[in-house]
């Protein structure tokens, strides 16, 4: 092949190779060179689908301080404490859902609220766990028997 071929040739396939670049990183949004801020109509901050820097998503349950129970509204999910292992189900063993009393709704930012029992029942606490309440009879101060 002659040499001024060969040249012609060279300076073809690299201007062919300059322009699939060029048009691949055009249609991917990268630019090249320097950038003087985002592009017109693009906004800053996360994507629509994910959550904001430092946004804790809050989960909502149904705590019953008497006996220790979760209840996950939004997954129809319980979590009670069995022994010193905290248990997860659709439904509660028999000897505790009789007896369950009421229940406090609150809001915490995770999807396993035993993680923040300690703070939960210290702030709602149940039966005979309160400030001035005991763990008699019910009878009160009266002291009739």
């Amino acid at each position: 092949m002659k040499p001024l071929m060969k040249q012609l040739l060279n300076t073809v396939v690299l201007s062919l190779l300059v322009c699939i670049v060029v048009i691949g990183c055009k249609s991917a949004g990268v630019t090249i060179g320097k950038s003087s801020g985002p592009s017109p109509g693009v906004r800053g901050g996360p994507p629509p689908h994910a959550p904001a820097h430092g946004y804790r998503r809050k989960f909502g349950y149904h705590y019953y301080p008497d006996q220790n129970v979760y209840y996950a509204r939004d997954r129809g999910t319980y979590f009670w404490l069995q022994g010193e292992t905290w248990k997860v189900g659709v439904e509660l063993p028999s000897h505790i859902a009789l007896n369950l009393g009421g229940h406090v709704s609150i809001e915490l930012d995770t999807q396993t609220p035993y993680e923040q029992h300690q703070a939960v029942a210290k702030k709602h606490p149940g039966k005979g766990r309160g400030k001035g309440k005991g763990r008699g009879r019910g009878r009160g101060n009266s002291g009739r028997r």
